[in-house]
């Protein structure tokens, strides 16, 4: 038995509006054939055409990375042993400057504590400490503030250490007596795991309190007013009744020498550096 073909019909005329009628039915006949024949054109073209693909561009070489990447940061180095060796000396002498300055106050202080003398004894190697008279207890002695100006390394690796001090005293009558300045050296073994006096302190002859002598400039008799009033202005910040007592022009500017007086009514002497663009008055 023959199969049979079918054909799809369009009725292509229900498409397009009715035309009027009258003697313009014609022309819309034709009009509605040509919209039947584009959108039958459309279909067939989407049902065959496949579109081609967009060829790749040239090749220009390898392609690379916009961003490149971070280079690890280095390890930390090691440290060398000149940077340990540098360290050590530095540790040693501070080791040894505080251990000075304490034995300093201990040995020079006598407060009449009980034990003093034992616990010196302890301080220092056996049999450095001789036997000695304590006073007859009238008197106590206490040191005021102890610091260390020097220091110098022994090649056995001790430190010599050069220390000032001052000692107040208090008799029996509540008397208070400022003693003058003094210089001890102090032989320090800073090596151990605690630092050790090694003798008794040694007499330092030398003046710790006496200034090279410097100029003062030139002293006017007659400073210009602005300077004046700086000067006062910065000893009020110090204390009241601010006043002036001299003024020198050195290089750079001026040195005037001024009082002021504290909450207890004590006058101190004030210097002060000031830099000005006035001049002396003629």
């Amino acid at each position: 038995m023959a199969e049979s073909e079918e054909v799809e019909y369009v009725p292509w005329e229900a498409l397009a509006p009715s035309p009027p009628a009258g003697p313009g039915r014609k022309v819309g006949y034709v009009v509605a054939a040509a919209l039947g024949a584009a959108a039958l054109a459309v279909m067939v073209t989407r049902a065959v055409w496949v579109p081609r693909p967009e060829p790749p561009p040239p090749s220009t070489g390898p392609v690379l990375p916009t961003t490149l990447p971070t280079a690890p940061a280095p390890a930390p180095s090691l440290y060398t042993e000149a940077d340990l060796m540098a360290v050590l000396p530095a540790a040693t002498q501070l080791a040894a400057v505080a251990r000075a300055e304490w034995f300093v106050t201990d040995y020079f202080t006598r407060d009449r504590s009980p034990g003093w003398l034992d616990e010196l004894r302890r301080s220092l190697p056996p049999g450095v400490l001789p036997d000695q008279e304590a006073g007859d207890g009238s008197v106590a002695s206490y040191v005021e503030w102890a610091r260390a100006l020097e220091t110098e390394a022994g090649t056995d690796g001790t430190q010599r250490v050069v220390v000032a001090f001052r000692v107040l005293t208090v008799d029996g009558e509540g008397l208070h007596r400022r003693l003058p300045v003094r210089l001890v050296a102090v032989s320090v073994d800073a090596t151990a795991p605690a630092p050790s006096v090694l003798d008794l302190p040694e007499p330092v002859v030398a003046d710790p309190v006496r200034p090279p002598a410097v100029s003062l400039g030139t002293l006017v008799d007659d400073p210009p007013p602005g300077l004046v009033d700086q000067a006062l202005t910065a000893a009020a910040a110090f204390g009241r009744s601010p006043a002036i007592t001299s003024v020198y022009e050195v290089e750079g500017g001026w040195r005037v020498v001024v009082t002021a007086t504290d909450e207890a009514g004590l006058v101190w002497p004030l210097a002060l550096r000031l830099e000005s663009e006035v001049t002396p008055a003629p």
